[in-house]
């Protein structure tokens, strides 16, 4: 009898999840250090995000490299890592817009007002009608870029540990 082979999409959803929680532990930190609206500008904090992500995929391609008795291509590696960075983003939108719409409102308002200063930083002759236009537009983009930017660093990742990790079953 075969043993079960692993599945990637197994280990996606693993690792996917508990990425999920660890931005949603981290994103309580800065919330209740008051620094969300800190967040937003601040590089320092999000670089920070991005290794947490970039270390559970790197963790999760590794789990799968290691159950699968020590072999694992690059199409594997890639289909992880895209899994991973979109679980683990559709889990991090879900929780920021309960944050900013459910739970504490103040919190969004606060990040649309760090925008705004932002926006009248660099174009100071905007409109309040431009603004909210503006503000609109941002708000969908804002929610397919949440998803479409994590499967992308997920690929670029899964690329790259993948190139180093690779390990071709013997025919």
């Amino acid at each position: 009898m075969e043993k079960d082979k692993p599945n990637t999409g197994k280990i996606g959803w693993t690792y996917g999840l508990i990425g999920g929680v660890i931005s949603i532990v981290f994103t309580l930190m800065l919330y209740f250090n008051d620094m969300i609206a800190e967040s937003a500008t601040n590089v320092g904090i999000q670089l920070v995000g991005l290794a947490i992500l970039i270390v559970i995929i790197v963790l999760g391609i590794l789990q799968f490299k290691k159950v699968n008795a020590g072999y694992i291509t690059l199409s594997q590696a890639l289909k992880i890592g895209a899994a991973i960075a979109l679980i683990n983003g559709i889990i991090s939108l879900v929780f920021q817009y309960l944050l900013t719409q459910v739970i504490d409102p103040a919190v969004g308002a606060s990040l649309i007002e760090v925008g705004k200063q932002q926006a009248l930083q660099q174009y100071p002759q905007m409109t309040d009608e431009q603004w909210e236009q503006g503000l609109a537009i941002q708000k969908v983009i804002g929610y397919a870029i949440g998803v479409i930017l994590p499967i992308i660093i997920g690929l670029i990742i899964g690329l790259i540990t993948g190139l180093i990790v690779k390990k071709q079953r013997p025919e």
